[in-house]
This record gives C-alpha cells, structure tokens and sequence, in this order.
C-alpha cells in the first residue's frame, strides 16, 4: 500500500460528457481507481499555491504524486515548471517529464522536431500576438489551412470557422484568435481526412494500444469534419452529427506504419509515462500527425482508456501502470521499464 498526493488543477471532461455536468469526473475516477487498488491516495486541491505541495509532503509523506496539473496560473506552459518542481522534491510523480511536456505542448516546435525526423506533420507557420501575419509566412501553405491556439489543448478555441479557404477568411480568424481568446496561433494545412488517436504508455519500453477513430456518421461530406469541443462534449451535436468513437479498422501494415510514427514521436520528443497521438489519414492513406499530447485525459471512459481496454487492460491496471511508470522513473535520464 503506497501514499500518493493526487494535485488537480481544475474541471476536467469526461469522453463526451458535458463538462459542465461532470466538472470533476477525471479527478473522481483516478482517485476511485487509486483507492480501488488498495493505495491510501490524498487529493490535493493545488490551486495557484506551490506551498501546498511542500505543505502536504510534510505531513503525509507519499511515496507518489499522481500529477493531474494541466495548466498554472491559467498558462498551460507553466504544465513543465510543476513538473520541474516536483522533480524538485526528489518524490516520484506520474505523467510526462518536464523537457517532454515543453517541447510537446508548443505545438510549433514539437513539429519541427518531427519534420527533423521525417515524421510526417502537416505543413505550419506561426503567428504570434501582436504580428500580424506576413504574407511570405504562408507561400509555401496550401489552401484550406486550419488556424488553431498555439499553445492550447482539448481542441480550445476550434470550430468549423477555424479552416478558411483563403487569405480574407485566414486573416479575420487569427485577429479572433488573438484578441478573443488571447492565444498566439499556429496556421498549418488542414488534412481532410479520417480523424484517429493511438496511446502510448511506456517509459523506455513502450506500449501501443489499438487505434480510436472518429466517425462522423451523418455528415455529407465526414472527411471534412474535425473533433471540435461541440463534437467532443455536446451530446445532442453528437446525435446531430452522428459522431461514434470505435476502433479503426485498418489493414496490419496500416496500423503498423501507425503504431512506429506514434513510439517514434514519443521518442523523439522525450516523452514518457503517457501519451495519446493524434492523427488525420487522407483517403489515400497518407497519415498526418497532428498533435501529440503527453498527460492526455485518462477519465475511465476517454479515448485512452477505451484503447486500453481494447487491448485487454482494466482501468484498474491501466492506472497501476501510471503508478508504476512514476515510482520507475529516473529524472537523472536513465530510463527504466515500469
């Protein structure tokens, strides 16, 4: 029986669920699953104060922090400090190491280093709050480009308005993204194409579970769809549109080529713990990378634990294997099997 603190930032979304309905549905699973396991857990509510964490070290002294922190202080690049500070603390924590969680949540460098690697990523440039967006940035994009938060998770700010087909439409949305949402903007070509996600758990020695696809079941034109917040959370747009999650139906050398971009990302992006990489597959089968989310949403019913529980691993083991991969791993850089 291990002590763990379990540091939550704020509501989580649970699958499709409404998060407004259930705000604190992921924190609430992972804790019944901790307990479920026989470990003595302690939620922590974090906040904006680090002092709890020293605080609540004193006095229970856990042998694991179960980190569920996604943002601080409101900026989702502070996610790698909270990482650095509990390394800090010399106690084991789950989840992404603090140089994984930098290069993956800027989106933009995270797909430089996979071009460097010849993993396929769509096309991009950036636009910064307070530039306007230069017309040589976009020569070599091609039509339609989908404008997106740079630095931004759970789809924030997407919707059908976010691909625009020429360069009036481009300029109108990043001037929202910029001043509505108060986010610099990543500008890359939109893949019209099947929407999937594979994770991948492991620190060296990794493991894939079976492809998740998106489906949009009662729409003209489904390759053009994206999974925006509606799509992700809104049941009755979900009805409307026919949305499923299901596993992919592939062919073995398709899923293959799937599986090595995914552990390959991982790699290359010094990632471990935990991951969902997501994809976009035109109906040539060409694949995309199109975001790879180290700590992604680990609710009993999201897409990382549905392709868990493809694969033949309970909820129960599939959060025994974070715990595990936390109490294994060395931030020093020697990487060790969970």
């Amino acid at each position: 029986m291990h002590d763990s603190l379990v540091p939550k930032k704020r509501p989580s979304q649970r699958g499709r669920i409404p998060r407004d309905k259930t705000p604190w549905i992921t924190e609430y699973d992972v804790l019944k699953a901790i307990r479920g396991l026989g470990h003595r857990a302690h939620p922590l509510g974090l906040g904006d104060d680090l002092d709890k964490i020293g605080l609540a070290i004193k006095d229970i002294g856990p042998c694991l922090i179960f980190n569920m922190m996604e943002n601080f202080r409101g900026d989702r690049l502070f996610e790698s400090n909270i990482a650095s500070f509990l390394e800090l603390q010399t106690i084991p924590y789950t989840g992404c190491n603090p140089r994984g969680l930098a290069l993956a949540k800027d989106k933009g460098l995270a797909k430089k280093i996979l071009s460097y690697h010849n993993i396929n990523t769509p096309k991009f440039c950036i636009s910064l709050r307070g530039k306007s967006v230069q017309k040589q940035d976009l020569k070599d994009l091609t039509y339609p480009l989908i404008v997106k938060c740079l630095n931004e998770e759970s789809s924030f700010g997407l919707g059908q308005s976010s691909i625009v087909k020429n360069e009036k439409k481009l300029f109108e949305r990043v001037k929202f993204v910029h001043q509505n949402l108060q986010a610099d903007v990543i500008i890359e070509e939109f893949i019209e194409g099947r929407e999937l996600s594979m994770g991948v758990l492991g620190n060296s020695n990794l493991k894939t579970f079976p492809l998740c696809e998106v489906t949009f079941n009662k729409c003209l034109n489904p390759l053009k769809e994206i999974y925006t917040p509606l799509a992700k959370w809104n049941t009755n747009y979900q009805k409307r549109k026919g949305i499923k999650v299901k596993k992919a139906k592939l062919s073995p050398d398709k899923i293959n080529e799937i599986k090595n971009m995914a552990t390959k990302s991982f790699t290359e992006l010094q990632l471990n713990g935990y991951a969902r990489i997501d994809f976009r597959m035109t109906k040539e089968g060409k694949v995309y990378i199109i975001e790879v989310n180290p700590n992604p949403g680990i609710a009993s019913d999201c897409e990382f634990a549905t392709g868990a529980k493809w694969a033949g691993v309970s909820y129960l083991e599939l959060i025994q294997s974070i715990l595990n991969l936390g109490l294994n791993w060395n931030p020093q850089g020697q990487k060790e099997a969970a």
